[in-house]
């Protein structure tokens, strides 16, 4: 099993891709563009051939909208794609030897939360699913204004 832990940002995506015992790489910079994708992708299979996985999971925060673009293409080329919660995230950071912020300590601890099954399952909505949900985020949020 090959798990690949993602921080997401608007520009440029930092990746940390590892087995359950070790990380192979730690820090993977990737534009969030179409040659990023592309690079993301070479580096995964390169390390997937290498320890010959059979399986690829890649986790990532869903903080901001930057997340969804990357999930649907990973999703369409057959990755595995999950999400990790932002607090998770932030409390595996700060229980590492310097808890400080940074885009490759985010990564590091992505990869780490999935290693150890610290998850959500995939979520894909249809069309309409994904309309109903929204009006009800929209209610849920004039109900607390």
């Amino acid at each position: 099993m090959l798990w690949v832990g993602v921080d997401i940002s608007s520009r440029q995506h930092e990746a940390c891709v590892g087995t359950s015992d070790r990380v192979l790489r730690r820090r993977l910079a990737i534009a969030n563009t179409r040659d990023g994708l592309a690079r993301l992708e070479a580096a995964i299979s390169k390390e997937q051939r290498a320890i010959r996985a059979q399986a690829v999971i890649v986790g990532m925060e869903p903080s901001g909208v930057y997340w969804k673009p990357l999930a649907a293409q990973l999703r369409q080329r057959g990755y595995a794609v999950v999400l990790v919660h932002t607090k998770a995230v932030r409390h595996n950071r700060q229980t590492m030897r310097d808890g400080s912020k940074t885009d490759t300590k985010d990564a590091l601890a992505i990869w780490d939360l999935l290693r150890q099954g610290k998850f959500f399952l995939p979520l894909e909505r249809d069309a309409e699913h994904e309309v109903a949900y929204r009006l009800m985020q929209h209610y849920a949020a004039s109900r607390r204004r």
